[in-house]
């Protein structure tokens, strides 16, 4: 499906299954399904431009890369349940860009990593995670609340599950990791961290 301008479309109960690209949006196009399958999409989600895309219910397996935000994107999705292919073929499986994207009542399930870059944020709250590592990057802001992690695939890989760095922010209020292990957290030299919040600056801090 692609949408072009400033465009609206509501879609309801729709098996998008298997359809290379589920949701393309662009240029203030706004967005919004209930009850949609993306099974096996290549890509579920491009969207640029200033879309607002709104999916709650939204579920999918075999998902090579589930999401592209690109330039003023807001999406946003309650009772998600998505798991990607493995392997993946892109280890930005979730990737935002000066954009925003928030999950609630979410399962996010693929072995590869979830990038908040260049300004952007992701919230995630209510859910379960299982993935490789969750990257706040240059001036970017990952809020995490109320979530549990399953760190099988961040074992394997041996990578931090949370990264930050260039004036990024990361805010852990209820992360766990499912086998009560610490989280394991790799950052800047200059970092400062206050009641799990964590600020990574390129100066000197003190």
């Amino acid at each position: 499906m692609r949408i072009d301008g400033a465009g609206c479309v509501d879609v309801a109960g729709n098996d998008m299954r298997n359809c290379g690209t589920a949701v393309n949006a662009d240029t203030g196009a706004v967005i919004s399904g209930k009850a949609v399958d993306i099974s096996g999409a290549e890509l579920g989600f491009d969207c640029h431009a200033g879309a607002s895309v709104n999916f709650p219910r939204l579920w999918g397996t075999d998902i090579k890369k589930l999401m592209h935000l690109q330039d003023g994107v807001r999406f946003n999705s309650n009772i998600c349940h998505v798991f990607g292919a493995n392997p993946t073929k892109d280890i930005r499986w979730i990737d935002v860009e000066r954009s925003e994207a928030s999950f609630m009542n979410a399962t996010l399930d693929a072995d590869s990593g979830f990038i908040a870059d260049c300004g952007s944020r992701i919230t995630i709250e209510g859910s379960k995670v299982k993935n490789q590592t969750i990257r706040s990057f240059f001036g970017s802001h990952v809020a995490i609340n109320n979530t549990v992690a399953d760190r099988t695939y961040s074992d394997i890989a041996d990578v931090p599950q949370l990264t930050i760095s260039g004036g990024s922010f990361i805010s852990a209020t209820g992360y766990s990791n499912s086998d009560s292990s610490p989280l394991r957290l790799s950052t800047t030299r200059n970092t400062l961290g206050v009641g799990g919040a964590i600020f990574s600056t390129n100066g000197e801090v003190s």
